[in-house]
């Protein structure tokens, strides 16, 4: 787990919203960058996709439920 110190906590902002797909061009490049250069941005990111997909799959299986 990546400890919250390693990156900035604009960073970690950025992170997120890059993983959502909200950022303008040159952020998305900035973020890119970073996660190019930096292990604890590129682990912040992996953790950050993770919980995305778990996500994903509590509502798909909620929805299920619902059917």
């Amino acid at each position: 787990m990546v400890e919250k110190s390693k990156i900035s906590r604009k960073m970690a902002s950025l992170l997120s919203a890059y993983v959502d797909g909200e950022l303008s061009p040159s952020q998305n490049k900035k973020v890119q960058e970073e996660l190019n250069n930096s292990p604890a941005c590129l682990e912040e990111y992996k953790r950050l996709l993770r919980m995305k997909a778990m996500m994903w799959e509590s509502v798909q299986s909620a929805q299920r439920l619902l059917e």
